[in-house]
């Protein structure tokens, strides 16, 4: 897999609870080993109720406020265990909470001091937080789309003196892999799965096929294709526009999140010009379709771009444009993989440097696959953050 990150600058960091240390936030780590509360799937867009988009992960219900939403009550799933043999219960959520509003340099210090009065552990599987405020919206710093407050092992880090300057190396897993080994140059890292992958939230839904997974990074968008091209890349984060129109046209391995175009999933959490749809002229997607394919995505300038085109109505059927990208370089396009190896090829189209785009391309087989997973297992596909296994299939 494809880590759109540089050189990693403290690579046996593995402590994701200290603000600026160095370690990577797409190597694995956050992805693989740690889960939050609920997921979020763009997919199901935003329009309607919580439901359609939120699925639970630690968490074994929907958060519940009390009616002036000054108080959040949040029933935890049972079963699930770390990697050392630990069970997971609420006085992780509890330590967690505690522990960060307790120390400057934590991810969530900020936010916990602010908002959480007091919290506690009702019984081994339910949390209570009272608040300092009403706050309807709570529950979405224990939400993960990309970041999210992860839940910390208590049993871990209430040994430790200062978790500030703790490494936690080897990190202890509550999701389905662990770490097997690292370059110390930062570059790459290897994840195994673990043997009792059924013991976590992702394994309640459904076995993760890879048994290793491998995170690369510090990889330019010329090595990227042909490293794709290649057989030794399943997934690739982004890619150029002309890469991937390349690419697509002369390997039909690879694939998008979209068999056409615009071939990828947009990323809402750009820096972007969003129609105003209260006014008349946007409410008609015709209008914002026509906007959008004016322009000719294979000759942006990078400042304009159509790449995150479909930001804001994304969901199943309405997956049209409600906002243009407006920054110094196009971005997006999201997941894949490969089944089967690719036979190495020399005979390459190289793309232009400019213009990031093609978020997540990845291989397939040519032969026809059935999906294994169903309308239910939705959490698999974004456990910890990644889309890593929404479109694993077997042949």
């Amino acid at each position: 897999m494809h880590n759109p990150e540089g050189i990693i600058r403290n690579p046996g960091w593995f402590n994701p609870w200290v603000v600026g240390a160095g370690n990577g936030t797409s190597n694995g780590l956050h992805q693989l080993t740690t889960d939050t509360l609920w997921l979020i799937d763009p997919d199901a867009g935003v329009e309607g109720a919580s439901e359609n988009a939120i699925y639970n992960s630690l968490a074994d219900d929907l958060w519940q406020y009390n009616d002036d939403f000054t108080e959040m009550t949040v029933k935890l799933k049972q079963g699930i265990t770390r990697s050392d043999g630990v069970d997971f219960t609420a006085d992780d959520v509890v330590y967690t909470v505690e522990k960060q509003k307790a120390t400057p340099g934590t991810p969530f210090n900020g936010a916990f001091t602010a908002q959480v009065a007091s919290v506690e552990a009702t019984d081994p599987y339910t949390v209570h937080f009272k608040l300092n405020a009403s706050n309807l919206r709570f529950h979405t710093l224990f939400s993960v789309r990309w970041t999210g407050a992860r839940i910390m092992p208590k049993h871990v880090f209430e040994k430790v003196e200062d978790i500030l300057s703790f490494d936690n190396n080897p990190p202890v897993s509550s999701g389905p892999y662990t770490l097997h080994s690292f370059d110390p140059n930062g570059t790459r890292y290897i994840w195994e799965k673990r043997a009792d992958w059924e013991k976590t939230a992702l394994g309640m839904v459904g076995e993760p096929k890879p048994r290793f997974i491998i995170y690369r990074n510090n990889m330019s968008p010329d090595n990227r294709l042909i490293e794709m091209r290649n057989g030794n890349l399943d997934m690739v984060h982004d890619l150029t526009p002309e890469a991937t129109f390349s690419v697509v046209a002369q390997d039909p391995q690879i694939k998008g999140w979209f068999p056409g175009f615009p071939y990828a999933h947009p990323d809402p959490t750009l820096v972007m010009a969003i129609f105003n749809l209260q006014n008349p002229k946007f409410q008609d997607k015709r209008v914002r379709w026509a906007l959008t394919l004016m322009l000719d995505a294979r000759h942006v300038d990078g400042q304009l771009s159509w790449c995150g085109h479909a930001v804001g109505d994304f969901g199943a059927a309405n997956r049209h444009p409600s906002a243009l990208t407006i920054t110094g370089r196009c971005r997006n396009f999201s997941p894949i993989t490969r089944s089967t190896p690719a036979p190495a090829r020399s005979n390459l189209t190289m793309p232009k440097s400019g213009c990031r785009s093609p978020r997540w391309f990845a291989r397939t087989s040519a032969t026809p696959c059935r999906a294994t997973k169903p309308p239910s297992a939705t959490p698999l596909a974004m456990a910890g953050g990644s889309r890593i296994f929404r479109r694993l299939k077997s042949c």
